[in-house]
């Protein structure tokens, strides 16, 4: 039967003579997040630009009204 932990520490003792690194695992995770970020940004204001419109179009005939 193979001993888990001898396993792990071959394969981690491994990977440090590779020359692994965690910048690129790092660069990977904040592209994620910038693209999760950005997504659900482009959701929210697609969501509300039928509400934003309609605001600003009161603002305007409103302006437009007290100007008469």
């Amino acid at each position: 039967m193979v001993d888990v932990d001898i396993v792990i520490t071959k394969i981690f003792n491994y990977s440090k003579k590779l020359g692994y690194s965690q910048k690129g695992q790092t660069l990977v995770e904040y592209g994620l997040i910038i693209a999760l970020v950005s997504i659900t940004v482009i959701v929210v204001v697609s969501q509300l630009s039928g509400s934003i419109e309609n605001s600003f179009s009161r603002i305007v005939s409103s302006i437009a009204d007290a100007t008469k």
